[in-house]
C-alpha cells in the first residue's frame, strides 16, 4: 500500500503535474474506453471489414464480448464493493486539484481493479488471438490506458496490474467461448443467408 501510494505521488508530481497535454491525452483515452465502446467500435470495424471481404459472418470478435463483458461487470460492480479501496485522488493531496485544472471528472466508485484495464487487456487478448499482427497495437493501446488510469489519480499501480491479469484471463475465456460457439453460428448464419460454399 505504502509503495502504490509513493508511485502515484511520484507520478503526479514528475508526470502529471508537469505536462497539461499528458493529462488531456490520458483523459481522452480514459474517457474513450470507460465502458469499453473504443474497443467495440474497433471489433465493429474488424467484423465489417472482415463481411466486406469475404461476403460472411464471421461471430468470432462479437462473441467473444459476452464473457468480457459479464466478467467487467462482476469485477467493477461486485470486486470492487468487496476489497472497497479508496482511489489515488481522494488519498493523495495534488490530484483533485490537477483533475480540476484538466477538466477531469471525479471516478465514482472504488479503486481495486481498474475496470478500464479489465476491458483494455481483454481485448487485447482477443484481438491478438484473431490475428497475432494486431498485437503490437493492441497491447500498446492497452498499456496507454492503463497508465492513464495512474496520470489521472483513479487507480493505484497495483490497480492496474490486477486489471490486467483479469483482462487476460477474461479474454481467453472469450476465445475459448467463442471458439466453441463461433464455427456453429458461423455455419448456421451463413448458410441462411446463402454464403456457404
Amino acid at each position: 500500500m505504502y509503495q502504490d501510494n509513493a508511485i502515484s505521488a511520484w507520478i503526479l508530481e514528475n508526470i502529471s503535474q508537469k505536462s497539461e497535454f499528458i493529462g488531456q491525452v490520458a483523459k481522452f483515452l480514459s474517457n474513450m474506453t470507460s465502458w469499453g465502446q473504443l474497443w467495440l467500435l474497433i471489433m465493429v470495424i474488424l467484423i465489417v471489414y472482415e463481411y466486406i471481404k469475404t461476403k460472411k459472418i464471421n461471430f468470432y470478435l462479437l462473441l467473444t464480448i459476452v464473457p468480457i463483458l459479464l466478467g467487467w461487470y462482476l469485477s467493477d460492480y461486485h470486486l470492487k464493493e468487496w476489497v472497497g479501496r479508496a482511489r489515488p485522488y481522494q488519498e493523495i493531496a495534488g490530484f483533485k486539484e490537477y483533475m480540476d485544472l484538466i477538466g477531469y471528472k471525479y471516478p465514482s466508485g472504488f479503486s481495486f481493479p481498474s475496470g478500464h484495464t479489465v476491458i483494455a487487456f481483454a481485448s487485447a487478448f482477443v484481438l491478438t488471438s484473431k490475428d497475432k499482427k494486431y498485437a503490437p497495437y493492441a497491447y500498446v493501446l492497452a498499456s496507454l490506458i492503463a497508465f492513464s488510469r495512474i496520470v489521472l489519480g483513479a487507480h493505484y499501480l497495483s490497480d492496474v496490474i490486477a486489471g490486467m491479469g483479469i483482462g487476460t484471463i477474461l479474454g481467453s475465456l472469450g476465445v475459448l467461448f467463442t471458439k466453441f460457439l463461433s464455427p456453429k453460428l458461423n455455419d448456421l448464419v451463413n448458410k441462411k443467408l446463402g454464403k456457404t460454399k
